[in-house]
């Protein structure tokens, strides 16, 4: 491992002397600084949780901003070719930059581990609260540091740092986990801690370290496939849909333990809400672009001797996916609506709006990628578009004070389901085909694009 040229080549730059002797310092008086307020404290407590926020901001804020930095600084110096067709495995160029760009900055962190271990045993924190946090620590920064790698892959333009959108993800994620740290260390015994999982009950540090190094094997393996070959997504249509299994199977596992709650629909309806995350998400990291499309069609006729047909079109376009995605979170709210006594087919009428208005969402997305070709700008379209789709009837309920133009808005009508009021069936009825026509139009500017490239592929042949 320590052979690897990349990691070797990054280590040497951040051991230069006049780098070096900058780290050191600034090292060297934060350590210092840190005894010295302390200097007059009886026990070494305070300091355990001093290093401790030191090492979470070393491994957590600095290491990945390290990481990030690898992929932008070999485009600004028109190298990041060169680094794509060097002789070497995706993984080894990984690695080599996880481990290269961070190498000095283990070491601080080895040095703080003794002194943070010492400061915890002095103070007799419990062993178990030590490992547990340890592990947290650790599982975290993987997460975050394969998170900035990937972001920084997707983000390789000389005229933009991938530093924005890292620091959004990163404080994204660090708020919340810092939020629960927060929580966990207000209680009696943070160790004791616990989350229902299914039908069991794990230390909470144990779970979050568990989830993190879960997503950080996704991360780490969308960075190699971004590695291995240009302009293809993150994940995948298969990969994609596992992906997307796998994040619904955690939050049932997590919701499961309060089937038995005094507020059923409160647990179920934050199912639904909780469960939609990740399929509104992953669309946008495995969308096939345009361009596949046509090297998909060229595949197909050189193979086949025919031209694809409408069949193939679909099953291999964007729609599939995001249809494939929508179908296995309808699985898991359909299937856990069985342990709440909620009425079926009532159910079955609001998923049916709720695709209408998730489908609109994917269509927005696909129009993008079918007519970025033609002009950068048509973003800004789409994106006044969906604001106006979400929007505009909320601001005609504020200008014709007529309440029910709320639920022709996806947020509206998701505020009156979560309300637990009873939509009738004629205002279900009314509120698919609304939904059903906005989402229909965009299908067919998308179709008929379609068919314009098969037209495109014949007329080359």
């Amino acid at each position: 491992m320590f052979k690897n040229p990349v990691m070797q080549r990054y280590a040497i730059g951040t051991f230069r002397p006049k780098q070096l002797g900058i780290y050191i310092t600034i090292y060297v008086v934060s350590l210092f600084l840190l005894i010295l307020v302390n200097e007059n404290s009886r026990t070494s407590e305070p300091l355990f949780y001093q290093f401790s926020i030191f090492q979470m901001i070393l491994l957590w804020f600095v290491s990945a901003r390290n990481t990030a930095s690898a992929i932008h600084g070999e485009v600004q110096n028109n190298a990041y070719d060169f680094f794509r067709m060097l002789p070497l495995t995706p993984s080894q160029k990984a690695i080599g930059i996880l481990l290269g760009k961070n190498a000095l900055l283990l070491i601080f962190v080895l040095i703080n581990m003794i002194f943070w271990l010492g400061f915890g045993v002095s103070s007799k924190i419990s062993v178990t609260l030590i490992a547990y946090m340890f592990l947290g620590l650790v599982s975290v920064s993987i997460l975050v540091n394969n998170i900035a790698l990937l972001v920084s892959i997707q983000r390789r333009k000389k005229t933009r740092s991938a530093g924005a959108l890292l620091l959004i993800v990163i404080f994204f994620i660090a708020s919340w986990v810092i939020g629960g740290v927060e929580y966990l260390f207000s209680r009696d015994d943070p160790a004791k801690t616990i989350i229902g999982f299914y039908d069991f009950d794990l230390p909470v540090f144990l779970f979050v370290s568990i989830l993190a190094l879960y997503f950080s094997i996704w991360a780490y393996a969308g960075s190699l496939r971004k590695i291995a070959k240009e302009n293809v997504s993150i994940f995948n249509k298969g990969w994609a849909c596992v992906f997307i299994l796998g994040c619904e199977v955690i939050i049932l596992g997590v919701f499961w333990p309060y089937i038995d709650s005094r507020y059923p629909k409160d647990v179920y309806f934050g199912f639904w809400l909780a469960t939609m995350v990740p399929v509104l998400i992953v669309p946008f990291m495995s969308v096939t672009t345009f361009s596949k499309y046509y090297e998909y069609y060229s595949f197909i006729e050189k193979t086949t001797g025919k031209h694809p047909g409408k069949f193939q079109l679909f099953m291999n376009s964007n729609i599939s996916l995001f249809v494939g995605m929508f179908l296995i979170w309808m699985l898991f709210v359909l299937g856990f609506s069985v342990k709440f006594d909620l009425q079926l087919n009532y159910l079955i009428r609001l998923v049916i709006v709720v695709f209408a208005i998730y489908m609109f969402i994917c269509f927005l997305l696909e129009i993008y990628n079918v007519f970025v070709v033609d002009s950068e700008k048509i973003g800004f379209l789409l994106v006044f578009i969906g604001v106006l789709y979400f929007f505009l009837p909320l601001i005609f309920v504020v200008v014709f004070s007529w309440s029910p133009i709320s639920l022709f808005s996806p947020l509206g009508f998701i505020s009156e389901v979560l309300t637990e009021k009873v939509l009738s069936f004629g205002t279900l009825s009314m509120l698919k085909i609304y939904y059903g026509v906005v989402t229909g139009i965009l299908g067919t500017i998308i179709l008929k694009r379609y068919l314009v490239m098969l037209d495109v592929r014949r007329q080359m042949k």
